[in-house]
């Protein structure tokens, strides 16, 4: 057996006590895994899974797509027997895994355009049946399902711009009587809820938007409906709330089809490059209406233009570039939004070949960008990272605090991907023999080397480091290596805290040791694979000797997917000191096993290849299982359905022994509950106003269920249950109207529930309720007349309420707060 691996922190989960769709991984894990095997702390970082033992052929077998939802990494990522498929990871080896194969067998499902409303994922897939579609996903197979087959048929759909506003997904589709001209549609994740937006115009036709964004819960878009050329419109998601803000142009015809672009949003006001007759294309700003929608300054004096491009949010101001009137050549510009508060920040130089400007980042309070630089007429040319904190003397070069030099400055050593984790910059440095993370919060302190990569490899240009996605403040990246090809790596910003996650195409040497693990008597249990039995059920009492296989319940030799050799053990649960888990059998059949730690008191109790969630209340096993719920007692005879309909519970949460679920039903979402019973199995509520959407956040808070829905006319909003119909019901309407609060990331702490919420300054607060109306309250913008912006991953720390949020000075850091304004 290989040396054990060093623990691996977590991201971000959905908060403690929340449910929002079925069971996920919790933090507790890693307190238990940090007492039963501190010896591994000390260990070496090394390879910790083996998802595909086929070496790399390809970029397209690279993982790709990264995309945060909810503090859980989403992707794509390649596998012979699935074809590239949609996967998840939460930052350690147990929680990388597939999520579901949308077209079953090697074949893609060619999933793209993944995008993150509210804590739901978005996308489109090819199920091989239906064509490109549109999809949603809670990160389990039973919750990623077709939302819509919009072209019926198997001709695909062709959907694009998918965009998030106010709890709605927005996406542009072909129009069917005009397939060169494109309509704006809507979902909440309904079939009945999707649907093409109209506006009420003399002659209604489709909207052609070239790109949507949204600013709080409206939605912005460019359209041009054959009656004032492309203007700016806005959608609350609805016909009506779906209206011209301004004819900008007007009454005269567009001098080309990118009259308006670069919409951007800074801190809730929308900015746009824009062409107007006497001032040609200049930098606009809206705030929603006709008389808010003007011009901030007219940089290009008279109808020359400025041409304001890569428009670019940076601790709450706005930094673009211009392309001046051909002596300025380019330049970086700041402003906030008013036209004294509109200044150069960097010119454009002089010379035969002057200096270009792009790829503006922001990170923290500081803008990144890169300045090319052709140095002769041979072609020879640099890149250089320039840093700005808003003033002209602070636009400078990025340098190493090592070699003093300026980072990228010779024309063998190139820039790749830079993103940004709480508030610190981190970029990759690549030559042709060398590649190196580094991080940068824009001082010389605080800028240096990260981890050089296979130092000594000769590795570079060929395969950087790429896809750098922040979660939780982890940064996510994939890279290569020469034992393991394309891998899924993490970074904390430290050496030590920079290692490998996940390989993905490796080798056959490592023993892959997957921790998703359960105690029971204070033996952890979990799955690993001693390079010998496959992946299998081990245990540990925290000793080397203590570590042992439990039983090979699948012998043989190991092979590709569908993992013959492999049992794959996963859903490692403990009800009353037996730990029960899925599994495949030596017939490669998935089913529902159970262990007390011996070989001889590991067996299968009922076997069913559709079988997840798996989740304990009150003694009682609950399963689900091919969209119906099972009860188990831990017997064949005593694995029962107690919900059937093909209904789909989600949401699965234990409150004081009763499980609550929300569920499918024909007039919209339902909330139930059981006692692990088919009788005590019972329909709370389904008569929601207007139809329930999505029931979210399922949370115990002192022996009531929170949760957030929809219920048709007051919009999304808290509700509550006591288990009865009379006692279902909503708690505040904080939001008046159809657009509701959204509200999401509901924690307990010390008996309050604490949650965010739109309000009517569409941006996230954060609130707290006792369950009463009067006491669901707002309690405080960090700055006075400010409002939170990236308030999110609101999580239970030891009884202090901790979660993200940028006060718009400070970037997105962590914060805490004890409930009251002064705390």
């Amino acid at each position: 057996m290989s040396t054990p691996l060093p623990l691996l922190p977590p991201a971000a989960h959905a908060p403690a006590g929340a449910n929002l769709y079925p069971t996920r991984p919790r933090w507790r894990w890693v307190f238990l895994l940090a007492g039963l095997l501190a010896t591994a702390a000390q260990a070496q970082p090394q390879l910790v899974k083996d998802i595909n033992t086929t070496a790399p052929t390809s970029a397209d077998l690279v993982p790709a797509n990264f995309t945060n939802v909810g503090g859980v990494l989403f992707f794509t990522s390649f596998h012979p027997a699935t074809g590239r498929e949609l996967w998840t990871s939460d930052g350690t080896p147990e929680g990388t895994r597939p999520v579901a194969d949308l077209r079953p067998g090697p074949d893609a499902s060619s999933i793209s355009n993944l995008t993150n409303v509210d804590g739901i994922l978005y996308f489109t897939a090819d199920n091989g049946t239906t064509g490109a579609e549109l999809y949603q996903s809670d990160g389990t197979p039973q919750g990623t399902r077709l939302v819509k087959d919009l072209t019926p048929g198997p001709a695909p759909s062709a959907l694009s711009n998918l965009t998030g506003a106010g709890g709605l997904l927005f996406f542009t589709l072909p129009d069917p009587t005009t397939p060169a001209r494109r309509d704006l549609w809507r979902s909440d994740g309904t079939p009945e809820g999707t649907y093409a937006l109209r506006c009420s115009c003399p002659e209604p036709t489709s909207f052609n938007p070239p790109e949507l964004r949204a600013v709080g819960r409206t939605l912005y878009f460019v359209a041009d409906i054959g009656i004032n050329d492309r203007e700016l419109w806005k959608s609350d998601g609805t016909p009506a709330g779906t209206v011209l803000v301004k004819d900008i142009n007007a009454g005269a015809a567009d001098p080309s089809p990118n009259v308006l672009r670069y919409l951007t949003n800074v801190e809730g006001v929308l900015y746009l490059s824009a062409y107007e007759p006497v001032f040609g294309y200049e930098l606009w700003k809206s705030d929603g209406t006709e008389a808010g929608t003007v011009l901030v300054s007219d940089l290009g004096p008279g109808s020359a233009s400025s041409s304001p491009y890569q428009l670019t949010n940076a601790a709450g101001l706005l930094y673009f570039t211009t392309y001046g009137d051909g002596i300025r050549r380019q330049e970086l510009w700041k402003s906030d939004g008013t036209e004294t508060g509109t200044v150069l920040l960097s010119g454009g130089g002089t010379g035969q070949y002057p200096p270009g400007r792009f790829d503006l980042t922001s990170a923290g309070r500081m803008l990144y960008f890169l300045v090319y630089q052709r140095i002769s007429t041979s072609g020879a040319n640099t890149m250089l990272l320039w840093k700005s904190d808003g003033t002209p003397e602070g636009t400078v070069p990025l340098r190493d605090p090592v070699s003093g030099n300026a980072f990228f400055n010779d024309t063998s050593t190139q820039p790749f991907f830079r993103t940004s984790v709480g508030g610190v910059l981190y970029f990759v440095q690549y030559r042709y023999d060398s590649r190196k993370l580094y991080r940068s919060d824009g001082t010389p302190a605080g800028t240096g080397l990260v981890k050089d990569f296979f130092p000594g490899s000769g590795l570079g240009r060929g395969t950087p480091a790429n896809n750098l996605t922040t979660v939780g403040g982890t940064l996510y990246f994939t890279d290569f290596s020469p034992v393991t090809g394309r891998a899924l790596w993490k970074s904390d910003g430290t050496e030590a805290g920079s290692v490998q996650v996940s390989d993905f195409f490796l080798g056959t040497a490592s023993s892959s040791p997957l921790l998703k693990p359960a105690s029971a008597g204070g033996v952890l249990y979990f799955a690993a694979n001693d390079g010998v039995n496959g992946r299998e059920l081990w245990k540990s009492n925290g000793t080397p000797e203590g570590t042992v296989l439990v039983k090979d319940i699948y012998p043989g030799p190991i092979t590709l997917y569908p993992y013959a050799g492999n049992s794959d053990p996963t859903d490692l649960t403990n009800v009353g000191g037996v730990i029960y888990f899925l599994a495949a059998n030596r017939l490669n059949q998935r089913g529902l096993w159970k262990s007390d730690g011996t070989p001889e008191g590991t067996g299968q109790v009922w076997l069913s290849g559709y079988a997840d969630n798996l989740i304990s209340a009150n003694g009682v096993l609950y399963i689900t299982d091919d969209r119906d719920l099972w009860g188990s007692n831990g017997t064949p005879g005593g694995t029962v359905p107690l919900l059937t309909g093909k209904k789909s519970p989600y949401g699965l949460t234990n409150v004081n022994g009763t499980l609550y679920f929300g569920a499918y039903g024909s007039g919209g979402h339902e909330l139930w509950k059981t006692d692990g019973t088919a009788t005590g199995t019972i329909l709370i509520k389904n008569d929601f106003q207007g139809g329930a959407s999505l029931l979210l956040w399922l949370t115990n808070v002192n022996g009531t269920l929170y949760f957030s829905t929809s219920g048709g006319i007051d919009g999304e909003e808290l509700w509550k249950s006591d288990g009865t119909p009379e006692g279902t019901v909503l708690v505040k309407d904080i939001y008046p109207g159809a657009a509701g609060s959204s509200p999401a990331y509901l924690t307990n702490v010390n008996g309050t529930l604490y949650f965010t919420a739109y309000n009517a300054t569409n941006r996230r607060e954060l609130w707290k309720s006792d369950g009463t109306e009067a006491g669901t309250v707002l309690i405080k913008a960090p700055i006075p007349g400010s409002q939170w912006s990236s308030l999110s991953n609101l999580v239970n720390a030891g009884g202090t309420l901790c979660f993200s949020a940028s006060d718009g000075v400070n970037g997105v850091e962590l914060w805490k707060s004890d409930g009251t304004q002064a705390g």
